[in-house]
Order: structure tokens, then C-alpha cells, then sequence
């Protein structure tokens, strides 16, 4: 719909984009094929360097170089890899 008016079309023409814009991405993300990867519980990553020193203590001496040998838990240099 025309108004005469540039400046309005112009509007007009931002609107729609705006509100057609995520239904195109939803369009495109269904033919996408996406892949995910769960590396598990790292506990020698410091993504809890905000725990109280006790738990940092613990994550960084004991569940850190358990890591390995337990089966859910991995190691940064495993995750990567």
C-alpha cells in the first residue's frame, strides 16, 4: 500500500522487513542440518571460579584428574578433540 508519501513508504517497508525477517530464518533453518556436541563435566575449566576457594579447591585437585577415568566427565584437551 502506497501512501504518497516517501518517507512513510520507506516505514512501511522497514515494518515489513522487520516482521518477515524471522520467518525467513525459520524457513532456512529448517532444511539446515544442525550438529551438536555435549563434552560433558569439565571440571578443570575455572567455569566455576566463582564457587567459594573449598569448591574451586575441589575442582581443580580431586575432580579435575579424575576427570579422565569417569565416564560422563571429560578434560578440556578431550572435548577439543
Amino acid at each position: 500500500m502506497r501512501s504518497g508519501l516517501p518517507r512513510f513508504d520507506a516505514s512501511n517497508a522497514e515494518h515489513n522487513a522487520a516482521l518477515l525477517e524471522p520467518i525467513q530464518r525459520i524457513a532456512e533453518a529448517r532444511e539446515a542440518t544442525l550438529a551438536q556436541i555435549e563434552p560433558g563435566f569439565n571440571p578443570g575449566t575455572g567455569l566455576g571460579r566463582d564457587a567459594n576457594a573449598a569448591v574451586r579447591f575441589l575442582a581443580k585437585y580431586v575432580a579435575a584428574p579424575l576427570a579422565p577415568l569417569i565416564k560422563y566427565w571429560s578434560t578440556p584437551k578431550r572435548a577439543a578433540g
